[in-house]
């Protein structure tokens, strides 16, 4: 389909015009309001195929809160528009009067439902005054610019100012604008550049760096290198960024001198670090520097939030105190502190399962496989364990034979004796409150030199660096039952004397 095309100026509002002539308006609108609309151009079945329009626009001045849009629409077969497939551009207005302004629309695609095919002009909320200049609609997926049929054909030479539609050119290289004036061109690079084997190259120096990309065929690459360098090795900040149909490669570096022909890479042994963004292996960190940085929300006046380094650690960043896991921050499944005071720890507030242990939040440690539950120091023995009061349905203390060494029986008498020696004493704790219970037991005198409480040494546990900790009440028990032991043989002799009373009495 060729373009329609136009040149001609009006200057009020129509409800219809061709699609050579231009529009002026001038007028005052609260909604959006269509000011002008082409006539419909039939598709002839042409749907699935793209189109593309475009317009020059020029605002006289008008009301800022205004707006325009100049829109390529499709029509059913009634000439209604089809409003899910709706394409355009829009610019807000300006109090003064602006240049000439080029809009364009592109691959626009036809819908299955269309049948005619146009241009509408819009305005919204506001008194404007501008015009609409040259349109332009085509059958192609990108606009071509306002073309007159002029029906000239270039077969060779240098060609200066002029339009040329319709033409192929084969095996030739396009340049925009002149070599770029800089000391540091020395490839004679131009701004734009089309190359016969199908790249587009754009260059730009300054005194800073120099940057290029390079647009071929599945790729998308732009290079950056620094001009200046305090670098010993003459080593020079380089970075390239490819973008592809599978990935997103981000690679920073350095160059071995300037690079300003832009053809060093930066990976090998030039290559400082990297970042890869790709729908089959994800997000790739590599490099001392590449990490992802989480700064907080708008309300965070400086920047609060997370790194993840590239090994997958998490590090605060700001003053960001802990990192939680869960559905909000008042529905944690955990936190864990990351300050570096160290003030704040790790709080779990579900159910914990580690192996066969589980902790829960009804204070509960549960052995899921009915298995018992120990605690071991690192070298497997067991360690102490500190509590108040110790609810239990049985006390069982390790007494094999086949654990033990030095083995002798107990002297009674002499523990009986120790025993006996004992002050017991009540009392409370200093942390008891008046609901307490009053206590009884020995007492271990950490207070005075001249002990004021009677307890033999033998009954008193010690931790690891000599500390007194409390009654041994293992030793204490058995020391007990030699008591019993012995007072039993008192009262068997007792009743043996008793006997014979009863028999001299008898006899």
């Amino acid at each position: 389909m060729e373009g329609k095309r136009g040149s001609e100026c009006l200057l009020k509002s129509v409800s219809n015009i061709d699609f050579n002539p231009s529009i002026g308006w001038n007028n005052t609108t609260v909604g959006w309001t269509i000011f002008a609309q082409t006539k419909l151009y039939p598709l002839n079945g042409a749907t699935g195929q793209p189109f593309s329009a475009s317009v020059w626009f020029k605002d006289f001045g008008s009301d800022t809160s205004l707006q325009y849009s100049f829109g390529l629409v499709f029509f059913d077969s009634n000439q209604n528009r089809i409003e899910s497939n709706l394409y355009g551009y829009a610019i807000s207005g300006m109090k003064t009067a602006q240049p000439w302004k080029y809009m364009t629309v592109d691959n626009a695609v036809a819908p299955s439902n269309a049948v005619y095919v146009g241009l509408q002009y819009w305005s919204y909320n506001g008194h404007g005054n501008a015009c609409f200049s040259s349109p332009m609609l085509t059958q192609t997926a990108h606009s071509t610019g306002y073309q007159p049929d002029v029906g000239n054909v270039v077969s060779a030479g240098i060609i200066n100012g002029s339009v040329i539609n319709g033409s192929t050119m084969n095996g030739t290289t396009f340049h925009g604008g002149d070599i770029i004036n800089d000391a540091n061109n020395m490839s004679k690079f131009y701004p734009t550049t089309i190359s016969s084997d199908g790249h587009i190259y754009t260059t730009r120096f300054n005194p800073v760096d120099a940057m290029q990309t390079d647009l071929s065929t599945g790729a998308l690459t732009t290079k950056y290198r620094a001009i200046n360098t305090t670098n010993p090795n003459n080593h020079y900040e380089a970075y390239d960024t490819t973008l592809q149909a599978d990935q997103i490669a981000l690679f920073a570096g350095y160059t071995n001198g300037k690079d300003m022909s832009f053809t060093q890479s930066v990976t090998g042994s030039n290559q400082e670090g990297y970042v890869l963004i790709s729908p089959l292996d994800g997000l790739t960190l590599h490099g001392d520097n590449q990490q992802i940085t989480f700064n907080g929300t708008s309300d965070d006046v400086t920047p609060k939030g997370i790194f993840i380094t590239p090994y997958g650690n998490i590090n605060p960043n700001g003053t960001q105190n802990i990192w939680y896991v869960g559905n909000n921050m008042n529905m944690k499944t955990a936190s864990f502190g990351i300050d570096g005071s160290g003030t704040y720890g790790i709080q779990f507030n579900r159910s914990l399962d580690i192996g066969n242990f589980n902790i829960n939040t009804y204070h509960t440690i549960t052995s899921s496989d009915n298995g018992p539950i120990h605690f071991n120091r690192a070298d497997g023995k067991s360690v102490d364990i500190f509590a108040a009061t110790v609810n239990y349905t049985s006390l069982v203390k390790s007494s094999l034979l086949s654990v033990k060494r030095d083995v002798r029986k107990a002297d009674t008498a002499y523990w009986a004796q120790l025993v006996n020696s004992i002050d017991l004493a009540t009392y409370q704790y200093k942390t008891d409150d008046n609901t307490s219970h009053i206590r009884l037991s020995s007492i271990v005198d950490d207070v005075n030199v001249t002990k004021q409480w009677q307890l033999p040494d033998v009954f008193i546990s010690r931790d690891e660096d000599g500390k007194l900790c409390g009654v041994d009440d293992s030793v204490l028990l058995n020391a007990t039952l030699a008591t019993v032991q012995e007072q039993q043989k008192e009262i068997d002799q007792l009743n043996g004397h008793l006997l014979e009373l009863e028999a001299k009495l008898n006899g």
